[in-house]
């Protein structure tokens, strides 16, 4: 059976990363909770604006940006049979977990 666990950020995958539960981990490194949005989080126009805003706010690198949370979205395509979400209750995490059912467009996250 494969699993994919989606993390809520970096601090979470190396607590997580030592307990030994199987599968491939995607981490949620963006703040949905802040910046430019658009109603279509699936188009490229609303990544390229989010890579821009992210550069000039956190004086991040475009390339560290599509290492670090675009590459990670490409693992959203593959088939798994399970698919774990390691989210909060707090703003932030809420609206990334928004994000991430607008991108994979599933019901069971409903």
């Amino acid at each position: 059976m494969s699993i994919l666990h989606i993390l809520n950020g970096d601090s979470t995958r190396y607590g997580f990363e030592q307990t030994g539960i199987e599968g491939d981990i995607i981490v949620w490194r963006e703040i949905l909770s802040q910046g430019p949005l658009e109603e279509n989080i699936s188009s490229a126009h609303f990544w390229r604006n989010r890579e821009a805003w992210i550069s000039e706010t956190f004086n991040e690198q475009s390339e560290s940006y599509q290492h670090k949370m675009l590459d990670e979205l490409g693992k959203l395509t593959g088939e798994y049979d399970e698919i774990n979400l390691w989210f909060e209750f707090d703003l932030h995490c809420q609206a990334n977990l928004l994000g991430v059912k607008q991108i994979y467009r599933c019901p069971r996250f409903i």
